[in-house]
Formats: structure tokens, sequence, C-alpha cells
């Protein structure tokens, strides 16, 4: 944590807030240099069930609270890297891993269906609507084939 009294302590503020169930912490060190990386989670779903993947790529979420926007990433496996290749990294890249090059797009967005008669004028290669989009008092479903996202 460090002095932000001059924005308001808007950092101090983010770290202390309700939401965030977990903090992940990050050190690096690579003989030279040591970086400490910080990433606060939760406050959004709670699984009610891990999600399930079935043969036919049918994806089931099944959440305890609405979620308005749902987004998949992708991020490769870990790969070894020389301590020059690593100074040269300035950044971490949700689906994109260690690079400079992050991603500007996802691996996948599912999109609640529209009522009938209404259509979403255009969809990316990654979009796709659910299937099913059940949001009741005491729980949240959503069920999507995932088609050619699957790779």
């Amino acid at each position: 944590m460090y002095d932000d009294a001059h924005a308001d302590w808007g950092h101090r503020d983010n770290i202390l807030a309700k939401t965030h169930w977990a903090v992940s912490i990050g050190i690096e060190f690579n003989g030279r240099r040591i970086t400490f990386v910080q990433h606060f989670e939760g406050g959004a779903a709670q699984a009610d069930g891990p999600p399930v993947l079935d043969q036919t790529g049918e994806l089931c979420l099944p959440l305890n609270k609405r979620e308005t926007r749902i987004t998949i990433a992708y991020d490769p496996l870990p790969t070894p890297k020389t301590p020059t290749q690593i100074d040269a990294l300035s950044s971490y890249c949700t689906g994109g891993g260690f690079t400079v090059h992050c991603p500007k797009s996802f691996a996948a967005r599912i999109l609640e269906p529209l009522p009938s008669g209404q259509y979403y004028p255009s969809l990316t290669a990654n979009e796709v609507v659910a299937g099913r989009w059940i949001d009741s008092p005491i729980c949240f479903m959503v069920t999507v084939r995932m088609g050619s996202l699957l790779k």
C-alpha cells in the first residue's frame, strides 16, 4: 500500500473493498530485479458447481448471482524463458500470458438471449448467444453451445 492521498485514497479503498474475497500475490525475481504483482478477486458470481462442458460442446455455468456479461479467456501454458526474455516482458495479459503483445479480444463472450422478435444486429466470431439464461431468485444458470469456439 502506498500514500495516495493526492488521489483521494482510491488505491487504498480498492484494496480494502468489501467485494474482494481473495488476493493473489505474484513475486518475480530475475537475479537483478524483483517485481510484485497484486490481483484482487471476488465479489462477482460464486459458482454453485463446476462448469460443465459436455461432449457436444454445450457449456453450463451454474452461478448464484446474475451476471450481465460473461467473458472467457484462455491463457496459454507457461513456456521456459531466459532472463533476457523475462526482462523484455512488461506485463501479463489475460488471454495472452507474459507477452509484449496483449490480445485485443477474448476467447469468447456469452450474451443473454434477447426477447422474442429481437436480435443482435452483428456478432463477432467470438460472441455466442446463450441457449438458456435462467435467472430466478434462487439460481442463475447459463447454457451455451460453444461450437467452433472450442479449439
